[in-house]
């Protein structure tokens, strides 16, 4: 796997999820999945829920998803922390790891476009995010 992000992009019904739950079945590849819903819009509901599914690939990860329920810090933060978390508790192993975020297109808020686009311009090289949608998101991907 050479690339950071991959998009997976069709109508209803032609097969997304099914692909992608195939795919990762029959690959080596450690991943983790969040199927998105409308209610997770709410930056701290979305960051809690990315956080929970990326503790699946590494339990460490969990220990920044405490913060969200004292003082919330910004996304960037999170973010940030988050990043270089991946990058020391993985640098060892470089391991390629797949973060799948399935139904996409349910996401709406601005401020978890940025967040995402922020994540991808800083992604570990080892890690690949898998977006599977209905729409194009509104991602700077240039």
């Amino acid at each position: 796997m050479e690339r950071a992000l991959i998009l997976i992009s069709a109508p209803v019904g032609f097969g997304k999820s099914t692909l992608l739950s195939d795919w990762l079945a029959s690959s080596a590849i450690p991943a983790a999945w969040l199927s998105l819903e409308p209610q997770d819009n709410e930056p701290a509901r979305f960051l809690s829920y990315l956080l929970a599914a990326l503790q699946t690939y590494d339990p460490h990860l969990g220990t920044i998803r405490q913060t969200l329920h004292h003082q919330p810090p910004s996304m960037e933060t999170i973010l940030t922390v988050l990043i270089n978390d991946l990058l020391t508790r993985k640098a060892t192993a470089q391991e390629h790891f797949v973060f799948v975020l399935d139904n996409y297109q349910v996401i709406t808020n601005e401020c978890i476009h940025q967040a995402l686009s922020f994540l991808l311009e800083h992604l570990p090289p080892h890690m690949h995010l898998v977006l599977a949608t209905r729409e194009d998101p509104p991602l700077q991907l240039a």
